[in-house]
């Protein structure tokens, strides 16, 4: 019987979450799986016990150097065997066991689909409990148009991919093996481009929230490969030049928003401002403004 899904999980020594993550897999109803371990931890000795553990129920490659979890999403696409992919971290976990089945029957019996979403718990960690369930704001089928149009606005972007099914060929087809830094936004929007969204705001899983969480250490790097991705996007958009710079502004805004509140201690925000004075597009000085607005807002805070 061929796979039908391939979980994709990069890890870096949290074997107790890791572990978590697996259970929470194997206990879904809709068992023909795969789960794909890609260690990020050059000197880890954890596959001894995940074998032992899981058995041929896993496979579990190991980077010979730190590479980040951009690299261990896009290694683990490139040799996984599923029709559909969902790429998960290792610290989240699934509370429902009718996850898959409703993905995947949703996703064969409409094939225009790219992906279908689930809502999440927030989960945090420090307080063992879900302070607020994080229902998605809209249901039911959208178009890849609408979508990208007003993502991360009219549609916000699902808190994260492990509650999201993607059809593998969308992903393919659409050239994301290609890109250097693999986060959930880069998904989403890749996969858009090659087909429609489904979402169900059925609470499917707990987004756990903690020190060590993967948007906590994310560098000002990422950033700027993230927004160069976005550029490469809205140059593939059907919209006239000066829509195609605004959606451009706003989606590069949105990535430099999302670093300035998780790193508002150390910000690295020379390296941001040395970068957007070299771009070319009308978002420079847009961008520019507001960047400098929100820091002297954030500097008057203390």
């Amino acid at each position: 019987m061929s796979i039908e899904v391939s979980f994709v999980i990069p890890t870096y020594h949290r074997l107790k979450y890791l572990e978590k993550a697996i259970e929470s897999i194997l206990l879904q109803s809709f068992s023909n799986v795969e789960v794909i371990i890609v260690d990020d931890e050059p000197s880890s000795k954890i596959e001894l016990k995940l074998v032992e553990k899981y058995g041929d129920k896993i496979r579990y490659y190991k980077n010979k150097e730190n590479l980040g979890p951009g690299f261990c999403r896009r290694f683990g696409l490139s040799v996984s065997r599923g029709s559909f992919i969902v790429f998960m971290d290792d610290d989240d976990y699934y509370i429902r066991d009718d996850f898959l089945k409703k993905a995947v029957r949703r996703l064969k019996v409409n094939q225009t689909l790219a992906f279908i979403s689930f809502s999440v718990n927030d989960f945090f960690e420090k307080e063992q409990k879900i302070l607020k369930p994080k229902r998605l704001e809209y249901d039911g089928n959208i178009s890849r148009k609408k979508f990208i149009k007003s993502f991360g606005f009219k549609y916000n972007k699902p808190t994260s991919t492990f509650t999201t099914v993607f059809r593998r060929s969308s992903l393919i087809k659409s050239g994301i093996l290609d890109v250097y830094m693999l986060n959930d936004t880069v998904i989403y929007l890749r996969s858009l481009l090659e087909g429609d969204a489904f979402i169900d705001q059925t609470i499917m899983g707990n987004y756990r929230h903690h020190d060590n969480n993967i948007t906590k250490t994310i560098s000002i790097e990422f950033i700027i490969e993230n927004i160069k991705e976005k550029k490469y996007i809205s140059d593939l958009l059907p919209y006239n030049y000066m829509y195609r710079n605004y959606w451009l502004y706003r989606q590069s805004w949105y990535s430099i928003a999302y670093y300035i509140c998780n790193h508002k201690k150390n910000m690295d925000i020379y390296v941001l401002k040395s970068w957007i004075r070299e771009q070319q597009t009308i978002c420079r000085f847009l961008i520019s403004s507001r960047l400098y607005f929100e820091l002297f807002k954030l500097y008057l805070k203390g």
